[in-house]
């Protein structure tokens, strides 16, 4: 949202702020996983995942925002440029960030179990935006070197979707294609007991209509001015949105799920666009930045909890002192995503937009 054209619109500070507190949530939430494992009922972060539907719904409203009025005036090959610009260089840097880590990793020998020629397939498979192969200790990504980067698929499907068919449909015809999304994604849910679908290839083509769902609700935010004015800055949304990632979490819990994505979270985003931050303030600052670092650390995060997990598995710690590990392992992400998006991220991304 930096083209001229926006400059009228005011920028929503606030949703920046819960983006990058959405991106640290995914980040402590990988590392909860390492060290509860798949027992999401006693993990007290079991719905952190659910931080990618927040993505997802943030992404449908703030598209909408952003190009409702003037796809018509750009045309699709400027909105896939500008989509690419903004995306795909951290998928780039993400994909090699995980494939350095993957052949220096201190406790396999990757290259020769996997081999050169699979690796070589997932790493161009991973520049390109494809899913290729399920390489050894990648937890049946379909993105072996950057996990994460199955919402990035999901987030180009739906953008295409969006300019050829969502951005030209009235606001009614959104609403029904809305209600058809929830439904064909809640059986989806159900059949797999629920909605933690599209990061591996058992599952992944239930990333679809997740990201249809929860991206239509995002666009039909902004269609029917669903904005919530309020007086709470953002101390409001954040709680509703901490106490929807802690929601305890139990087996076949599908439909709660599909509640907290489908009404909670859209809510939380209803909130956030109805507060203003007045600029130059320290939270507006805070905002800004966390903004700013969310993506950079969404995708290089998840090479760091790698090392972490076959750390903690191949040596015996105590409870404590693996959060003690993993919240120095967070740290050094942290700064890790900042560096890249200082030094190689914003600048790559700035002239890339001078050029075109």
């Amino acid at each position: 949202m930096t083209n001229s054209s926006l400059q009228s619109k005011p920028h929503l500070t606030v949703l920046d702020g819960l983006r990058g507190i959405a991106a640290l949530v995914v980040l402590f939430f990988h590392y909860t996983e390492a060290i509860y494992g798949e027992d999401y009922e006693t993990n007290f972060i079991g719905h952190g995942f659910m931080a990618v539907d927040f993505f997802f719904i943030l992404s449908g409203f703030v598209v909408a925002y952003a190009y409702d009025h003037r796809m018509k005036q750009i045309g699709m090959k400027r909105f896939f440029i500008n989509r690419l610009i903004r995306l795909h260089p951290m998928v780039i840097i993400g994909t090699l960030v995980g494939l350095a880590f993957y052949l220096l990793n201190p406790y396999h020998n990757t290259l020769l179990e996997a081999g050169a020629g699979n690796i070589t397939i997932a790493t161009i498979g991973g520049v390109l935006m494809l899913p290729s192969v399920d390489l050894p200790y990648c937890w049946g990504s379909i993105f072996p070197f950057n996990s994460p980067q199955w919402s990035l698929l999901s987030e180009y499907f739906i953008s295409i979707i969006y300019a050829i068919f969502l951005c030209r449909i009235g606001k009614k015809s959104l609403a029904f294609v809305g209600v058809a999304c929830i439904a064909w994604f809640s059986y989806t849910a159900y059949q797999a007991g629920w909605i933690n679908l599209g990061w591996d290839f058992k599952t992944m083509w239930g990333g679809f209509p997740r990201v249809c769902m929860t991206f239509i609700s995002g666009m039909l935010i902004f269609r029917f001015n669903m904005i919530i004015k309020h007086k709470f800055s953002i101390w409001l949304p954040l709680l509703i949105m901490i106490i929807a990632f802690t929601f305890p979490h139990k087996d076949n819990d599908w439909i709660t799920e599909i509640i907290l994505i489908g009404a909670v979270l859209p809510l939380v985003v209803s909130i956030g666009a109805g507060c203003e931050l007045k600029a130059n303030t320290k939270l507006a600052t805070v905002c800004n930045f966390l903004g700013r670092l969310s993506y950079p650390l969404y995708t290089t995060h998840i090479s760091f909890m790698f090392l972490y997990s076959e750390y903690i598995s191949q040596n015996t710690f105590s409870i404590i002192q693996k959060f003690s590990i993993a919240f120095v392992l967070m740290l050094v992400s942290v700064l890790f995503a900042y560096c890249i998006m200082k030094w190689i991220d914003e600048p790559v991304r700035s002239y890339l937009r001078g050029r075109n």
